[in-house]
Order: structure tokens, then sequence, then C-alpha cells
């Protein structure tokens, strides 16, 4: 299962989505597949986070050296039935769905770049019929 998403780890997907225009499409591929908004328009307001906000019961995290940014995962038993997803993949669906996505992000493009034939051309140029040796006289 993925950590929450945390802000350092939204930058990192921001990042990988400049830098890889594939990727960039296949996004918005998926997003007008599961019908969310489009991007194009103005900045949305940001949506509350997982790290805004700590269950109360979830101890303090102890201090690590993983950046502040990213919490810890809650543990399996202490999630609540509301924080789910109805639709619970595991993890040889996600598998499948990266392998199917890595797939079409490699394809080649539907028409392959033609290459210009060299063209024959059909009359011959004035240069060529003057350097032709004469026919000889009978």
């Amino acid at each position: 299962m993925y950590p929450p998403p945390s802000s350092t780890i939204l930058a990192n997907i921001v990042n990988a989505l400049a830098s890889v225009p594939k990727f960039y499409v296949q996004v918005l591929h998926l997003m007008n597949k599961m019908n969310l908004p489009t991007p194009f328009g103005p900045i949305t307001v940001r949506p509350p986070m997982y790290e805004d906000y700590m269950p109360l019961h979830a101890p303090l995290p102890p201090t690590s050296p993983q950046p502040p940014e990213e919490p810890p995962l809650p543990d399996e038993d202490e999630e609540l039935s509301s924080e789910e997803s109805e639709y619970e993949s595991t993890d040889d669906e996600d598998r499948q769905r990266m392998n199917k996505l890595m797939e079409l992000a490699n394809l080649q493009p539907k028409r392959p770049k033609t290459i210009k034939q060299r063209h024959v051309r059909k009359k011959r140029k004035i240069k060529d019929m003057l350097n032709t040796p004469l026919c000889p006289s009978h």
C-alpha cells in the first residue's frame, strides 16, 4: 500500500509530470476517464491534506531521519472504515495497472513517420543534353 499524499510526494509527482510528457498525457486521459474536472482552468482550492490533521487516537510519530512532511503509515487495524475507498485494489492489480500504463506510455505513434523518397527526374536537364556525345553521321 502507498503512503498517503504529502506535499513532498505531490511535489515529486508534479515534477515527474512536468518532465515526462507521456506521463502528463496519461494522467490527463485518466482524469478524463474518471470524470474528474479538467485542470485547464484557474487554480482550484487546495483540498485538506493528510498532514494537515492527524487522527486523535494516533500517537505522535517518533523523530526519525524521515522528512517531517512524510507522515508514518497508519496501522491497518486503526484505519477508519470511512477513510477506506470503495475500490481497494490488491498489489497484483496495482502491478498490472502500472504495467499497462507503462506499455501505453512506451507505444510508438499510430502513424509512423514517412521517409521522403528521392524523386527521379523525368525530363533531362539542358546541361545533360549538351554534354551528350553527338551521334556519328551516316
